[in-house]
């Protein structure tokens, strides 16, 4: 009333009393990878430190500044933003992580936050980071054995192949230098191999070594290269030391085959109770010396066989028929050459000797007497005997009685090329054969063809032939000899009691039955004649670290053996593993041999064995050494565990760092000070000496970006102990660390 009323406007704040506004912040996590091809969704979460009046929203992105990567390792984040409403205080942002089988470090994933609204960032932004944890294991290192022919001049590369059997996210490193516990000569044989490392990138599976071979014109033995290899880590790489042996092939191989030449010895006809002169035998060339020399089967009582002078003498005191004797040279690779010669013992007068002084041995009416000893009883006659009666002139007082069939073993029934067909004819009286106006031979029935089997012996009442079969004889129904067969070809076969009684050599079939069947299409398969342990150890009853333990695989006939898709190996059964020997040398051999060098990690307490059957192929063949169609027959009994032949990889080998720890509790509040004592511990597999009279080891420190030197304090057992005291300008704030190979002996 009484006064004008104009239209103004009245501002008043609401001042809010519930406290500041929330702060937004988002937490960082640690998962295991899951399986290969499975998933695992994880959850950041995304935080508000005070329930809010109203609502609030951040943004969230991947920063994809992570180590781990897109689509390999997890699902990719889209981009969005995180809603709460008010009173809320948390929300979830999904992170979908794939497994896969790779040994990998660990990896991060990192979300940022950004834009918040109604809430306080800190510094305008916060990150969350998920750490995933690998659990996949390490790859394991396989190398191959290689070998190489060593040529005669320059240079050829023996190249150890590398491989992981699955990729590695980790870059690997291994070392690897020369053992020197090979058989070949570092700078004669091959050039030095200088102490190197090498570097599997991530994701690689395969390297080399090569090592340079050189030639020479030498005749030698094949020689072995031992390489050491080693992981700094073995938690990236399953395989903290192994030895890898690879072999240089020497390419005069058949020059080290023994060989006589064209020696030959001449018959040797003896008078009992005479004596002999000594006779010199030829020596062998060629072959892997030293030879030594052999003679089969024994001299006649009196005489005496020197192999190291290769001479015959004495006095024979009995008589002994015409007698084909062995004369071998062997090499120490096994590898043989055989001389063939005759040798009798008459009972002629002492002093009748020709104009050469040789003595003559001659019958009653003054002819030469060949009166044969039987070659077949000299050799492991493993033959059935199969009497075959005849039908012929029985009235005769001196005849042919039977037929006896040889030259296979009892379970077999088939001749094959290049065995030999046996057979005796018995008469019915002891027999004097001469030969001065010829040599008997025995027509044998093959199929439709007729083939001589030659005389080769005669002992008391019978005489021996002999054929070798061909490639083209073929008896499904067996060997035989057709009716008067037995041809004297101008021999005469007397009665040994009555000289002039002469022998009816008329005679009826004689058949070899279903039980020696003849195919000369084939060979015979070789077959293993004996698997043994060929070496002792260096000392005492163990092979120790780095020693070689030597077996052979000595076959019944010569076999060639082929390495161009795979080289064959021998398992060894040692303690509960099975190791692979490697070949020494490919070819023609009747006697393989295989070595392998004892690794850290084998031990066999009650010896080393061989199970039955244990040749591997590998791709390899071994064959008949002249048909390479024809496999070898590989089957052989096991060889038992033996005391003399343990095995223990700790023997000889050093001491291996087993780890390198931080020795003392972490300090206070995590941090050293200045004057604090870093204390480091490292540790062996096995008891250490240390002699610090050239120096004192060392443990390298990282502290920051500079290199500390802990100093050695302490000896006990397997362990060593350093120390570092923290200095005024040591700086570091992630931590101190210990990198590889970080222990330096500096002399001692």
């Amino acid at each position: 009333t009484n006064a004008e009323l104009s239209t103004t406007t009245v501002r008043g704040t609401i001042v809010d009393d519930d406290g500041s506004r929330p702060t937004v912040s988002i937490d960082s996590l640690v998962a295991h990878e899951p399986g290969p091809g499975e998933t695992v969704a994880l959850s950041f979460t995304v935080s508000l430190s005070a329930p809010p009046a109203r609502q609030v929203t951040v943004q969230y992105r991947d920063t994809g500044t992570g180590t781990a990567t897109r689509a390999a390792d997890y699902n990719a984040v889209t981009p969005g933003t995180v809603v709460f409403a008010p009173g809320a205080t948390a929300r979830a942002v999904e992170v979908t992580v794939l497994g896969d089988a790779l040994d990998e470090p660990a990896e991060t994933i990192v979300l940022a936050l950004a834009n918040a609204v109604n809430a306080d960032l800190p510094h305008g932004s916060a990150t969350g980071v998920v750490t995933i944890v690998d659990d996949d294991d390490a790859p394991t290192l396989s190398v191959d054995s290689p070998s190489v022919e060593e040529g005669n001049s320059g240079g050829r590369r023996l190249t150890f192949a590398l491989a992981l059997d699955r990729p590695s996210g980790h870059g690997l490193a291994l070392h690897y230098a020369d053992a020197g516990t090979g058989t070949a000569t570092s700078g004669a044989d091959y050039e030095e191999l200088l102490p190197d490392t090498l570097f599997f990138a991530p994701g690689e599976t395969s390297k080399s070594i090569d090592v340079m071979v050189l030639g020479d014109t030498v005749q030698e033995r094949d020689e072995t290269v031992v390489l050491r290899l080693s992981s700094p880590d073995s938690t990236v790489l399953a395989l903290s030391e192994a030895l890898v042996a690879g072999v240089i092939r020497d390419d005069d191989d058949d020059d080290l085959v023994p060989s006589f030449g064209d020696a030959a010895v001449p018959s040797q006809r003896w008078i009992r109770a005479c004596e002999v002169r000594a006779l010199q035998l030829p020596s062998a060339e060629g072959g892997d010396a030293p030879l030594t020399y052999g003679l089969a089967p024994a001299l006649p009582s009196g005489m005496k066989f020197d192999a190291e002078r290769r001479t015959i003498a004495g006095t024979p005191m009995r008589e002994q028929p015409v007698t084909t004797y062995r004369y071998t040279a062997t090499d120490e690779d096994g590898d043989s050459a055989t001389l063939k010669f005759t040798a009798q013992v008459d009972l002629a007068d002492c002093v009748l000797e020709e104009a050469d002084g040789d003595p003559l041995a001659v019958d009653s009416t003054g002819n030469e007497v060949v009166s044969m000893g039987d070659e077949e009883d000299a050799e492991a006659e493993q033959g059935v005997s199969t009497p075959q009666p005849v039908i012929g002139a029985q009235s005769s007082a001196l005849s042919v009685q039977r037929f006896n069939f040889r030259g296979l073993a009892a379970d077999d029934s088939t001749y094959y090329r290049d065995e030999v067909v046996r057979v005796r004819v018995f008469f019915t009286q002891h027999v004097t054969v001469v030969t001065s106006g010829g040599k008997p031979y025995l027509d044998l029935t093959i199929g439709t063809t007729t083939r001589r089997a030659e005389y080769n012996s005669s002992r008391q009442n019978y005489l021996g032939f002999s054929y070798r079969v061909q490639a083209d004889d073929f008896d499904s129904d067996g060997v035989s000899v057709p009716a008067n067969g037995l041809k004297l070809n101008g021999a005469t076969v007397t009665a040994k009691d009555n000289p002039a009684l002469v022998a009816d050599s008329a005679h009826g079939v004689a058949e070899g039955g279903a039980s020696r069947k003849v195919d000369g299409s084939k060979y015979r398969p070789p077959e293993v004649r004996s698997v043994t342990f060929s070496n002792s150890p260096a000392s005492g009853s163990t092979y120790g670290y780095g020693e070689r333990i030597e077996a052979s695989v000595a076959f019944n006939h010569r076999v060639l053996v082929t390495t161009t898709s795979g080289t064959p190996t021998l398992a060894l059964t040692i303690g509960a593993h099975t190791r692979q020997a490697t070949l020494v040398r490919a070819g023609r051999r009747t006697r393989l041999d295989f070595f392998y060098i004892v690794q850290a990690t084998d031990l066999a307490p009650t010896g080393a064995s061989i199970a039955a059957n244990a040749v591997r192929l590998n791709g390899g063949t071994i064959t008949h050494d002249a048909d390479t169609a024809t496999h070898a027959a590989l089957a052989h009994g096991a060889v038992a565990a033996d005391s003399t032949r343990k095995v223990s990889g700790r023997q000889g080998r050093p001491p291996k760092v087993e780890g390198v720890t931080f020795a003392a509790a972490a300090p206070k509040d995590s941090v050293y000070l200045r004057g604090d004592t870093i204390a480091v511990r490292v540790a062996f597999d096995d008891s250490v000496a240390v002699n610090t009279t050239g120096g004192k080891p060392q443990v390298a420190l990282t502290i920051g970006t500079g290199t500390r030197q802990a100093a050695f304090s302490a000896h006990a057992g397997k362990a060593l102990e350093f120390v570092y005291v923290v200095q005024a300008t040591d700086r570091d704030t992630d931590g101190v660390s210990i990198a590889a190979n970080a222990l330096a002996l500096n002399g001692a």
